[in-house]
């Protein structure tokens, strides 16, 4: 894939004004002006390329903050692993949103495409600036743990706790549920209520399955 001008324009308009104006506004936006924005197949698209760029270069960086050397072979393994579970994400959480949207209480009418477009656009809100601060952040954890003042695990707990589940609330808030309910045709607190009993539904079962295998292991 080639990225010319035209496209870096394209992608930051669609970028800045799906922001700024949120998911219902931002699709009148792009019907009344498709040639100013991506699709949000193109824009997915470049969002996996810079993603799979930023996370080379911070795996690159985390290598030689621990080991002293490059291994740009290793960092480009491990920045496909990273844009294989975002990628992973990306179509669980549109199969989720899916599964939900036409139960109880959202009752909405959208389809499993509509979801993941929104996802699509979704994708870039909370992954791209994650993995942006993690180029900074990632290598300065390794060389503290590799100094032996942080303990190992910390290096991806840190930014994973401190840093992706902010960003990631932030993201659902401002631009998830609200574009979940734009494409629903449903008001943002039923999505917001459909979420949240769900994952209690969800968190219960898990919850009761353990206990079980708990007793009868006993």
């Amino acid at each position: 894939m080639r990225l010319s001008a035209d496209d870096i324009a394209r992608y930051m308009h669609t970028f800045i004004d799906f922001c700024r104006l949120g998911p219902a506004a931002f699709t009148e936006a792009r019907g009344a002006k498709p040639s100013r924005y991506l699709s949000p197949y193109q824009f997915c698209a470049w969002t996996l390329v810079i993603g799979f760029a930023i996370a080379g270069a911070t795996f690159v960086r985390l290598h030689f903050a621990t080991t002293g050397t490059v291994k740009t072979g290793l960092a480009s393994a491990n920045a496909a692993g990273v844009v294989t579970v975002a990628v992973s994400s990306l179509v669980l959480s549109s199969l989720m949103f899916r599964a939900i949207s036409r139960a109880w209480p959202i009752r909405g009418h959208a389809d499993f495409s509509s979801i993941f477009e929104i996802h699509c656009y979704l994708l870039a809100m909370g992954w791209l600036p994650t993995s942006a601060i993690n180029l900074l952040l990632i290598p300065w954890l390794a060389g503290l743990a590799a100094a032996g003042t942080l303990a190992v695990l910390s290096v991806f707990l840190v930014p994973v706790l401190v840093i992706g589940a902010p960003i990631g609330l932030l993201r659902d808030i401002l631009w998830g549920c609200p574009g979940i309910a734009a494409v629903n045709g449903v008001p943002t607190s039923r999505v917001w209520a459909g979420l949240l009993f769900w994952s209690a539904m969800a968190g219960a079962g898990v919850g009761a399955v353990g206990v079980f295998v708990l007793v009868a292991l006993a």
